[in-house]
């Protein structure tokens, strides 16, 4: 591989760290067939980002003709969504994390393919599509419920009629303050930071690869595209995940076995 320098160094970095944690971003799971938002091809250069933002739904919410239209623009995405399967890269940093090598994985995905590939420690800070809770009186909901409640002709409605929200974060909501503050204290603590498929420009999330190098801690950036933040690695590959990854999850293998 063009790249096989660096996986052999990225691989060091990791074997030799007592704390390694994961950042990973939507290149994360392009491979799986997952949109990415800022890319050539991202979401955002096909919709109006103000479909996600918090103030668009509660205008739709004051007429319910524009909300299901709303939702059924949605919903191939969330079809999208279910259909999707871990790619190699979910996979690989999956058995990194049963190696004992990775502690945890910081994700801005809202796909749950992480925990899907194997990942057990996985901190969304975006939320996720998985669970919805209702706006009026906070009652939650699996996503299991929610396609019996629209099969069932009830659409997003809670017995209580307030409209039930996936717990994914529209622009204009703060983030899981659970989440953020786990992500936060796993960035002070870490010693090695590998982050996957993030252009790092999403705040207050972006930030903690500052906190982990001004910590003490390496990084290692893999990604398809360079980053604002590049100068802070000490090791950036710019490939494709589901390459990267796994030749460093073998490289690794075979540092054990040595």
């Amino acid at each position: 591989m063009k790249e096989e320098g660096k996986i052999e160094e990225a691989a060091g970095l990791i074997t030799s760290s007592k704390f390694a944690v994961v950042l990973s971003g939507a290149g994360m799971s392009t491979e799986s067939g997952i949109t990415d938002f800022r890319g050539p091809d991202g979401l955002w250069k096909k919709i109006d980002p103000k479909f996600a933002s918090i103030d668009y739904l509660e205008e739709m919410l004051t007429n319910p003709d524009s909300l299901e239209k709303y939702m059924g623009m949605l919903a191939p995405m969330i079809q999208k969504l279910i259909n999707a399967k871990p790619n190699a890269a979910h996979v690989a940093i999956a058995e990194l994390e049963r190696m004992g090598r990775i502690k945890a994985v910081i994700t801005q995905n809202i796909d749950a393919l992480h925990q899907r590939a194997g990942s057990r420690n996985v901190i969304e800070v975006h939320g996720t599509y998985k669970t919805a809770t209702c706006m009026g009186c906070g009652k939650k909901y699996t996503f299991e419920e929610l396609i019996r409640r629209v099969a069932a002709g009830k659409f997003l409605w809670c017995d209580c009629r307030s409209f039930i929200k996936p717990d994914v974060v529209f622009f204009g909501e703060a983030l899981p303050g659970e989440a953020l503050s786990a992500a936060f204290d796993l960035s002070q603590r870490c010693d090695l930071m590998l982050v996957v498929g993030s252009s790092l420009v999403v705040y207050p999330i972006a930030s903690v690869v500052d906190i982990a190098r001004v910590r003490g801690a390496k990084i290692v950036m893999v990604n398809m595209e360079p980053t604002e933040k590049d100068y802070l690695a000490d090791v950036v590959i710019n490939a494709k995940l589901g390459e990267v990854i796994p030749a460093i999850a073998a490289k690794i293998r075979s540092l054990n076995h040595a």
